[in-house]
Order: C-alpha cells, then sequence, then structure tokens
C-alpha cells in the first residue's frame, strides 16, 4: 500500500513544481521555461532541481505571486480622487 501512495506523492509533488515553474515570468528562468517544464515532470529528480537551482528568487524574499487587491474605501489614490468631482445635486 506504501508504494501506490509514494507514486502518487511524487507524481503530484512533479505536477506542482512544473505548475509553479509554469506561472514564472517568462525571462526569469535560465536555461528557459520550456527546458524547465520538461526537467519538472521527470519524478523527483526535477523538482529537486526546480527547488534548488531553478526558482527564481527576489532580492528581499520570494517572488510576490499576485498583486493584493485593495478595497476602494482603503485606496488613497481614490480617495484622493473624491475631492476632485464635484458631488452631483450639491
Amino acid at each position: 500500500m506504501l508504494t501506490p501512495l509514494l507514486v502518487l506523492a511524487l507524481a503530484a509533488w512533479s505536477v506542482w513544481a512544473a505548475l509553479d515553474a509554469a506561472q514564472t515570468p517568462p525571462g526569469a528562468l535560465r536555461p528557459n521555461k520550456a527546458a524547465w517544464l520538461a526537467l519538472c515532470l521527470v519524478p523527483m529528480a526535477g523538482p529537486v532541481a526546480w527547488l534548488a537551482v531553478g526558482r527564481p528568487m527576489a532580492a528581499d524574499g520570494p517572488r510576490p505571486r499576485s498583486r493584493r487587491v485593495i478595497a476602494p474605501d482603503d485606496d488613497p489614490d481614490f480617495l484622493r480622487s473624491l475631492g476632485n468631482h464635484p458631488h452631483d445635486g450639491e
């Protein structure tokens, strides 16, 4: 029973590494994205290589995944713009 679980875990790790490589900006990878995608699908060696040398790091830590959405009432630019337009009916 341990062997199928180990195979499934290694397959999931390879898929995770390939998806992580696919989401990386194109200019951030050497040699190139296609090579990393192919390598990440090699069981065990691919994900280890991706984590050890492939994953780009920013100077101040891990690369950001996405830009945080700011609600309009927390956005200083939006609040400033409210003062620039006259209110209707006033």
